[in-house]
This record gives C-alpha cells, structure tokens and sequence, in this order.
C-alpha cells in the first residue's frame, strides 16, 4: 500500500471512532423524582370525639374516594398515622398528590392534622381561569392553589366532624405532627 493511502487510512480510523461514539445513544437517564410540597390543611389541631384509629379509617376510606392510591393506616400506643402514596390525579389539574393524617388520644377526644403533598403536572399548572360566583360576581381560579380546594374535598369526604379552636394554642407546632409513621 503506498504511503499516502497509509496516511489517509490512519486518519479515518480515530474519525471513525469520533463519529461512530456519536451514533451511540446515552443511556435514557431515569426520569427525576416528583417534589411534592407538604402543606398542614389548616392553621389549627382539629379535634373529634372519634378515637385516633376510626380517623385513620375515615382518612383511608376518603383517600381512596379521591382517587389516591396505597392508602393504609398504622398505630403505635395512642397516636394513629394514614398516609396515601403520591398519585397522578387527571380530575385535579394532572397534578401529583399524596395526603396524611396524624391523630392521638387527649382525654375524651382525639386531635388530628391532615396534610396533603402536591406537585405540579409535567407542563405546569393551567393558567388561572375567571369563574362566576353564584351571585355574579367574577373571580379568577388558580389550580396552584390545589390545596386549599383538595384539602377542604379530603376534609368533606373523611366525615370525621371535627372542630378547630378559635386561636392558635400552640399544639400545632408539636413535632408530633412532622414524624412518620414507625415502621412495624
């Protein structure tokens, strides 16, 4: 072989392999972790007259009527914890949402906390839309502000009646409400 085709046949075979590592596809990177943000459904501890167990139950029962998935309950001494699995829910947007509660015996009654996790669909939140009132008037309609309205349908749909007192008296900020639940 002369040397000029040497030559030329050397300097192809690293543009071959340059080249050829560029047909080769990266390997599909595993789709990143949905962030669902925690939100506390409301200001204050709620309480019910039912005990911390049949408020799991209710909470189970709701996640499932809102369409969440893997809702189960547990119990260690006087205090219940429930908890959905993070869902895909079309009728809310295409949003992705989980929901828990935590519930312990005081006295003759119970006092719970519900809490709901949200994470925008792929394509983000529609944009805010006007709605009318029943009496007329106009009003826009944000679906980033998902938990107020999921919390309220999760509220309405556990049936479990429980009252807020007036004023903050500080057991919200126990860190009661921040623990999972143990693992058995």
């Amino acid at each position: 072989m002369p040397l000029r085709r040497r030559i030329a046949a050397a300097g192809l075979v690293p543009l071959a392999a340059v080249t050829g590592a560029g047909c080769h596809r990266a390997p599909a990177a595993a789709p990143a972790p949905v962030v669902l943000q925690e939100n506390h459904c409301w200001w204050a501890v709620f309480r019910t007259t039912l005990p911390p167990d049949s408020v799991a139950v209710h909470f189970v029962r709701a996640f499932e009527q809102l369409g969440l998935r893997g809702g189960t309950w547990t119990d260690r001494g006087d205090t219940t914890w429930a908890h959905a699995a993070p869902t895909k829910l079309a009728g809310w947007h295409g949003g992705t949402f989980n929901a828990r509660v935590v519930a312990y015996r005081v006295g003759d009654s119970t006092h719970f906390r519900h809490f709901v996790a949200i994470a925008p669909p792929a394509n983000g939140w529609p944009a805010a839309y006007d709605s009318v009132a029943a009496d007329g008037r106009r009003f826009a309609i944000n679906p980033a502000a998902a938990p107020i309205a999921f919390c309220g349908a999760l509220g309405r749909a556990a049936q479990v009646h429980g009252t807020a007192p007036r004023d903050p008296d500080g057991e919200e900020k126990l860190d009661l409400w921040t623990r999972t639940a143990p693992e058995d």
